[in-house]
């Protein structure tokens, strides 16, 4: 026969004071997560951000081919941006060939603008140049604009030459 066990659980109501210390301290870490949360998310550090994406350049051709290359930048900050420039590096797939130029200015952008650039180039080296190559377009290369995200100034993009 089992003995049958019996257990008494005495609860008590918290006091006003200890349910006003509770709600103090709810309050506080509610405050402190808003806090980290607006300094975490880029947009409200009271920086600009400047991203580039490449919209556009063909993904094949031969080395006599001109290439044209589009790009979009966009201050994603809360504040305007200084001016700055756009440079491109084009390198192959084992980094014995490289090429990096600067392609043109971008200027000063208020929150959310957004600057269109092109240029043309051609990839001629003097041996035959043949295979996968990549393009990074950097907006900022010099880090003269003081921004909230520094990792995102760059877009790459693969061709294959024939």
């Amino acid at each position: 026969m089992m003995a049958l066990t019996h257990r008494v659980f005495v609860v008590q109501s918290p006091t006003i004071g200890e349910v006003e210390m509770t709600l103090q301290r709810i309050a506080l870490v509610l405050v402190l997560v808003l806090a980290v949360a607006s300094c975490d998310d880029g947009g409200s550090s009271g920086l600009p951000d400047l991203t580039v994406d490449i919209v556009y350049m063909p993904e094949a051709g031969d080395d006599t081919l001109v290439w044209t290359l589009a790009w979009v930048v966009q201050n994603v900050g809360t504040v305007p941006s200084g001016e700055t420039i756009i440079s491109v590096d084009i390198y192959d797939s084992s980094w014995s060939w490289h090429n990096g130029f600067v392609v043109g200015g971008v200027p000063m952008l208020e929150p959310g603008e957004i600057h269109y650039g092109s240029t043309s180039m051609r990839i001629r080296v003097v041996d035959p140049v043949t295979g996968m190559f990549y393009v990074d377009v950097m907006v900022d290369p010099e880090d003269v604009v003081i921004e909230s995200d520094e990792w995102n100034n760059f877009s790459t993009w693969a061709i294959r030459v024939w």
